[in-house]
């Protein structure tokens, strides 16, 4: 099979049918999740597993068929590490979920009045939910990106040289725990019911791992609203003014409100990924390296682009 790079030279019928993959695979998505948790009345906890994993198979086979780069599916090395993350990253969001229970639990639980007490209908429940929560993602990640000390942590995501389905949880557990508290402490004060939580979760884990495939897609006027794999290839690029954009987890609003979005319409973001800082290869390496004193990030290749 082609990828996206030839089927954009040669016009082929297929290189049309591309933009059909990404809302394919969303209510692809959402239909599994609704599934799970209405005609086979399973529990969130065993719906969002088996979610997950049938999202990481679909992807992977997606990524078999119709890549966007065929290079992106060599092996880099880091299999056994990305599985470990894939461990580690719900690890962190359970533990960041339990400080800010701990923190804020009995005073959510009072029975205050909330937003999403005013019988809304679900859809915009789910539109607020995603403004706020992107908002709070925004600012985390930014501030990843911004501050030396913090992009220590997050240079572990950007090292990677290509993008497949399972580095999506390459995060260092650290980081996974300083945005997820945040958000479950904010979703806990404001008394989001569990039900609309779930259903959040559910969107964002499928952007989240489209974004970080290696699937041939043409998003059009979908990247304009949320992010898409286009957009976070660009976030993934070498260099440092292209990078440093593209932030949003679910949508682009906060990106367009502070001027840090990017989607060049002149050209494709490059193949060549990942950011110069030094990350080991070992997974016990890895997550020792931000933490030790001497650990100073390399400035990214700097460039100018117009947005």
């Amino acid at each position: 099979m082609k990828d996206v790079m030839e089927l954009n030279a040669d016009k082929s019928a297929w290189s049309h049918l591309l933009v059909l993959v990404w809302p394919a695979v969303m209510a692809g998505s959402l239909a599994m999740y609704w599934w799970l948790i209405g005609p086979m009345a399973m529990s969130y906890e065993m719906a969002i597993q088996f979610h997950f994993l049938g999202l990481l198979v679909g992807i992977f086979i997606l990524e078999l068929i119709i890549p966007y780069h065929k290079s992106w599916n060599k092996y880099d090395r880091q299999g056994w590490n990305d599985f470990l993350y894939n461990i580690t990253f719900p690890a962190a969001q359970i533990g960041a979920t339990a400080v800010a229970l701990a923190v804020v639990g009995a005073q959510a639980s009072s029975g205050s009045e909330s937003l999403f007490n005013l019988n809304l209908p679900f859809v915009l429940e789910l539109i607020i939910m995603i403004l706020i929560v992107d908002l709070i993602w925004y600012i985390c990640h930014r501030s990843f990106h911004t501050l030396p000390m913090l992009w220590k942590f997050h240079s572990l995501h950007h090292n990677s040289h290509q993008l497949h389905v399972l580095n999506n949880a390459r995060v260092h557990p650290l980081e996974v725990f300083t945005f997820f508290l945040p958000i479950m402490l904010v979703v806990l004060v404001i008394d989001v019911p569990p039900a609309l939580l779930n259903w959040y979760f559910a969107f964002q884990l499928t952007v989240g791992l489209l974004t970080h495939s290696n699937v041939a897609v043409r998003s059009g006027w979908l990247s304009y609203i949320f992010n898409t794999p286009e957009l976070h290839h660009w976030h993934h690029s070498q260099v440092r003014d292209e990078h440093d954009n593209n932030y949003g987890s679910v949508s682009m609003i906060w990106d367009h409100i502070f001027g840090s979005y990017l989607n060049p319409k002149d050209r494709m973001a490059s193949k060549e990924i990942g950011v110069s800082t030094y990350v080991p290869e070992g997974w016990f390496s890895q997550l020792w390296a931000p933490l030790k004193r001497s650990s100073t990030p390399k400035v990214p290749t700097q460039s100018v682009v117009d947005k």
